[in-house]
Formats: C-alpha cells, structure tokens, sequence
C-alpha cells in the first residue's frame, strides 16, 4: 500500500470535532451510531433509486446474452484463463457495446452443433430391418429422423480483453490512492481475529478462507480498491459469516449484501468514496431486491460501529465523513 499525500497529511478538526472528541466515551459512541445509520440509510437509498430507475432490469438484459456454461467448459476457461470472471463470444461482445481488442487470445470451449437426418427402415444386409427405434431416432409428422450431436472449437473472450460501454451491474474496481492508516487498522483486527492477510495476483479480488483462516487480497489492483476489499473481507468475518454454525452458501446473497455494506461505511467514514461501486455490487447480490439490503440493516449498523471504535474512527462533523 502507497500512502498518498492527502492521507498523510491530517486534516485540521473543527471546533466541534474537537468538543465530540474530549466528550465522553457514551458521547462519542451515541454520535457514532447516528451516522453510521445515516450512512446505511444512503446506500440502501441510493441503490433503491438505480433499482426503480432501471437499472436491475438493464443488468438482467445484460445477464441474458451470457450463457451458462457447462462443468467442462468451466474448466477449459479456468485452465486457459484462471483470471477470467465474465466471458462471451466476439459478437455477443459486440451487441453490449463492447469490442474485442485487437491481438488477444481467445479462450477455446466446446459448442454443440445438433442436427438431424432422416432415416428409412430398410432390410439390413444381415435381414433384419433398420429400423428408428435402433437409431434412437424419433417418429414426427414429416417422417422418422434421427437426431445427432457434435462439438466444435468455438473462442469466447473475458471482459478484461474487451473495451467499451461499461456494463450494468458490474462494479467496475475503484482507483486512486489508499488510505495508508485504514488499511494497517483494517489488517489489524482481520489479525486480531486470527486471520493471516495475503495478498494474491489470481482469483477474484478479496476471500476469507474460514478453514485455512487466511484473508486474500490482489496485490495487483489499485490501493483505493485494496482497501476497500480489505473492508469487505473483514466485514464477513465481523458479521459472524465465517463462523461454523453459518451456511454461507445458503445465504450468500445477504451474506455479500451484509459485507459490501459494512464495507461502504468504513469506506465513507474515511473519506473513500465508494458510492457508485457499492450500489452496482448490492443491486447485483440482492437481485434488485431492496428489503434484502433493509434486512440486514441492524447487523450492518452493529459490525460498524464495533469496527469503527476498535479503529478508533474520529467521530463525523457537519454531515461529511472523517477523511
């Protein structure tokens, strides 16, 4: 992580900060728990507001040109591509505003090709007869056909290779600097939990390996998004998703609406802006459901306000967050 000019340069409290700071540690907490909530309230708003302006149903249009892929495709993507997280053909590319850059490598899978040719139930050269029923064909209203299926090479592209229009529902990472002292607070209390902090340079951007207890982040993204990661991360561990008697994979939606969101507000309290990112990220894990976002709003509220008091967070003034 990079300290940037700003964050090691602190800003100067007001007279008020000051007043809230030397005041009694109820006091600070009681002014801690109003903005959090106030800041929970803002992202459950202003992701409701892109939700009743369209923007679930464009992301659905969006999803619609993605297959699903089969098991062994996946796999041929992740042998070729482990980095891979969206991928389509040239056209489909095309049709989302995107194009292909030239030069880079398709991703090779297998599609099926199917297609059909009548078949007759003439006598064999053994006597018997060549029936459709021994072809495993089918008897329709043109006649008997059989039906056959075969594969051929095709080449898919990740959205990495491509550029153009940005996609709905697909956080684009943030960039810029890092908040040096948030980062080293936030690996902190993932250590104090007893969780190591790696950094990667594959797979998806964040994880939390409850078994291993391990906390990855991609050293190859920019300090702004590390952190932001990192915020996530701690934010599933804080929230109890880690925990044994949690099935995550049952809960996953509001598990990464809880996360993101916890994420958000520390982010905010710091002064990182991660507005536009975390609305794309929640309208995506709640399904364009906002009662998702509103049912997880007590655990948020609480994991916040913990994490910001072990971070020893100075407390808001004037409706701006702390940066």
């Amino acid at each position: 992580m990079t300290r940037s000019t700003s964050a090691a340069r602190a800003k100067r409290p007001d007279t008020n900060t000051v007043e809230r700071q030397v005041g009694t540690p109820q006091s600070r907490a009681a002014d801690r728990a109003q903005r959090v909530a106030a800041l929970q309230e803002q992202v459950v708003t202003a992701t409701a507001a892109l939700v009743e302006g369209g923007a679930w149903q464009r992301m659905l249009a969006v999803a619609a040109r993605f297959h699903t892929y089969s098991l062994g495709n996946q796999m041929l993507i992740a042998l070729q591509n482990p980095d891979a997280t969206r991928v389509a053909g040239f056209e489909a590319w095309k049709a989302l505003g995107r194009h292909v850059r030239k030069g880079e490598r398709g991703i090779a899978i297998l599609a099926p090709m199917t297609f059909t040719r009548p078949t007759s139930t003439d006598t064999g050269a053994d006597g018997s007869a060549d029936t459709a029923a021994d072809a495993g064909a089918a008897q329709g209203d043109e006649g008997t056909v059989q039906t056959f299926t075969r594969f051929k090479v095709v080449h898919v592209f990740d959205i990495d290779q491509t550029d153009g229009d940005p996609l709905p529902g697909l956080a684009d990472r943030l960039t810029g600097t890092g908040d040096q002292v948030l980062w080293d607070g936030l690996a902190r209390l993932v250590a104090a939990r007893g969780y190591t902090l790696t950094r990667t340079t594959t797979g998806p951007d964040g994880y939390t390996h409850p078994a291993s207890h391990t906390v990855g982040v991609r050293a190859d993204v920019q300090d702004a998004h590390a952190v932001m990661v990192l915020a996530h991360e701690l934010g599933h561990i804080w929230c109890g998703h880690t925990d044994t008697d949690f099935d995550y994979l049952a809960h996953r939606g509001t598990a990464e609406v809880a996360a993101q969101s916890v994420a958000y507000i520390l982010a905010a309290a710091h002064g990182l802006d991660a507005g536009a990112y975390t609305a794309d990220y929640l309208i995506g894990w709640a399904n364009g459901d906002v009662d998702t976002l509103r049912a997880t709003a007590a655990t948020v509220t609480t994991a916040a306000r913990e994490i910001l008091a072990a971070l020893d967070t100075p407390a808001f003034t004037s409706g701006q967050p702390a940066g």
